[in-house]
Parts: structure tokens; C-alpha cells; sequence
């Protein structure tokens, strides 16, 4: 009926999924007076975990950015280094990268990767950098395991270490 497919489409709408009416109309529908409001679950978690450190610790940060040049075929390019979170203490910096996933065995190759090259970005000299790489902690026994420090062994010998949290997204 009309009136189904328009109460349909109105609550797709709401959650921010795809409006088809049927199946020969592959494009969204718009519908007049109706706005949807989501919001981004991976920015609410970043943000829950930088009030964790910020209620607790000084000199909490959000989302600084740091330049650095990237060259392909010799021309030089500008990129963002932003990790989500920097921690700066007396000796040393924290810099956090918080993501919404579930970590299930270990932290994805692209995680690791970016957090490799916001070290190598941010990195001073004479002050100690500790990266660390926070993931949502999921109450389930199977998956209920801790990390403390990775460390990554490459070939040339050279070593990347880092530290896994879990934080809750209760508190």
C-alpha cells in the first residue's frame, strides 16, 4: 500500500539507510519535511575516551594535526598526521589512536600502520613516545583477553612496540 511504503521509507530515513520504493528504483527517494539526525558512534567513542584521560590527566589533547611531506615522483605533497588523542606529561607523550572495532585477535595491519607513521610524524627528540592503540571493551568471556605491549619484529631487525587498551563505553 501507499501508505506502507511511505511509513517504510520514513523510518529508513531516520536511520540513515538507503530509501528504494521499489525494485527498479535504484535511487533515494527524498522526502520533503523529513530530517534525519545521525550521529558518528566512532566520534561519540573518541570522544568518551579523551573525557577518560582528560578528567584524570592535564595537558589532554583532540585531534592535533601535524604536517609532514609525502614525495611521489618527485613532486612533494602536504598530509595530516592526526592521531585522536595526545597525553603530554613530564618525560614523555602518549599518543592514542581510539577505534570503533571490535578487536577480536590482534590490531588490523592498517592500525598498526597508521599508528607507525603518526610515531614516526610526531616523534621529538628527548621526550619519550608511547603509542598506544585503545579498542572498545566488549563484555564477552571468548573475547576477554589482555593486552599489555606488542612489539612488532621486522627483518632489518628493527622493532615497533606499542600498547592495546580496552575502555568501556559505560562509563
Amino acid at each position: 500500500k501507499t501508505e506502507d511504503k511511505k511509513l517504510y521509507s520514513l523510518l529508513l530515513s531516520l536511520l540513515s539507510e538507503e530509501i528504494k520504493m521499489d525494485d527498479k528504483d535504484k535511487d533515494i527517494t527524498v522526502i520533503p519535511n523529513v530530517i534525519t539526525f545521525f550521529v558518528s558512534p566512532e566520534k561519540i567513542y573518541e570522544l568518551h575516551v579523551f573525557d577518560c584521560f582528560s578528567s584524570k590527566l592535564k595537558n589532554v589533547r583532540f585531534q592535533q594535526s601535524k604536517e609532514y611531506k609525502i614525495v611521489i615522483n618527485g613532486h612533494s605533497k602536504g598530509k595530516k598526521s592526526i592521531p585522536d588523542i595526545l597525553v603530554e606529561t613530564e618525560g614523555s607523550t602518549l599518543l592514542i589512536d581510539v577505534k570503533w572495532k571490535i578487536l577480536e585477535k590482534e590490531p588490523s595491519d592498517e592500525d598498526v600502520l597508521k599508528l607507525g607513521r603518526d610515531v614516526k610524524v610526531w616523534k621529538k627528540s628527548g621526550k619519550k613516545l608511547i603509542p598506544i592503540l585503545i579498542y572498545p571493551k566488549i563484555v564477552n568471556p571468548l573475547l576477554n583477553r589482555k593486552f599489555n605491549r606488542i612489539r612488532l619484529n621486522f627483518p632489518d631487525e628493527k622493532t615497533f612496540g606499542f600498547y592495546i587498551f580496552q575502555i568501556d563505553i559505560s562509563h
